[in-house]
This record gives C-alpha cells, sequence and structure tokens, in this order.
C-alpha cells in the first residue's frame, strides 16, 4: 500500500483506470516526448499511483539541487497530468501529500502554491517547480488534448 506522506504519491477518485491511463499517455505524447509513465498503480476503492520519466536525461526529469538527474517526474508533469484530468473530469478528486483538490476549480485557484513548498527541508533550499529543466514555468501549461 502506498504512503501518502511521500511526495509523489496521489489518489485519485472519479476517474477509472482505463481513463486515467489514457490521460497521462496523451500528456506523456504530446508534452514530453512519451517520457512520462506510471511508477505504480494500485486500485482499490480509489485509484493510488506515482509517475515517473522513462528517461532522467529527457523532458520531466527532475533534477536535485546538487545538479544530479533522477527518474522522477518534474512539478511540472505532475501538474499538466492533473490539469488534463481535470479538464476531462471536472468532478474529480486527486489527493496528494500537500494538496487535496475537490473538482476543478479548486485546482485551479490552488495548484501553483504546491510549486513553493519543499518536501523536505533537509533536501533544498529551493522551491519544488524549478528542479528540473523542462523549460515550464509556472504560468505556462500544455493545450488540452481532449
Amino acid at each position: 500500500m502506498a504512503i501518502l506522506g511521500y511526495p509523489d504519491v496521489m489518489k485519485l477518485w472519479g476517474v477509472s483506470r482505463r481513463e486515467l491511463d489514457q490521460i497521462v499517455q496523451s500528456v506523456s505524447k504530446e508534452a514530453y516526448g512519451g517520457n512520462i509513465v506510471f511508477n505504480k498503480l494500485e486500485v482499490s476503492n480509489c485509484l493510488t499511483f506515482t509517475l515517473r520519466v522513462v528517461c532522467s536525461k529527457k523532458v520531466g526529469a527532475s533534477i536535485s539541487p546538487s545538479g544530479r538527474r533522477s527518474t522522477s517526474l518534474c512539478w511540472h508533469g505532475h501538474r499538466d497530468v492533473m490539469w488534463e484530468l481535470f479538464h476531462r473530469f471536472p468532478e474529480a478528486r486527486l489527493k496528494s501529500w500537500d494538496a487535496d483538490y475537490h473538482g476543478v476549480a479548486e485546482f485551479l485557484l490552488t495548484h501553483a502554491t504546491t510549486g513553493e513548498a519543499i518536501p523536505f527541508s533537509s533536501l533544498a533550499l529551493t522551491r519544488r517547480n524549478k528542479w528540473c529543466e523542462c523549460g515550464k514555468t509556472e504560468q505556462s501549461s500544455i493545450k488540452f488534448i481532449s
């Protein structure tokens, strides 16, 4: 069972596994060169999942403050998947370690603040939305794919 306290774990209600898979695949293909995949996906009363990138040297990969690349998906990649998810399913609920979005309105109003959060203060003194080289900004977005 996934631990919600871990920064990248998300729980989702109101969307099927198939629908979530289609969203992740479309965002990955259209905006990240096919680099986004599921790390884990569990189905129970909700979907519990994490996302990662296939290659740490391609778009969407996280980079630690020390410069080390990882296969963790960057903040912008998570945000873009959520944007597409809430575009297709405006009543969905998505919960992560630092947010609990009850629908598209709440997501649009508050998601940007999560980029300012530091998951574990010992990791860095920088913002999470700066831990990548994906070229996206807090204001940039993908166009809705659906």
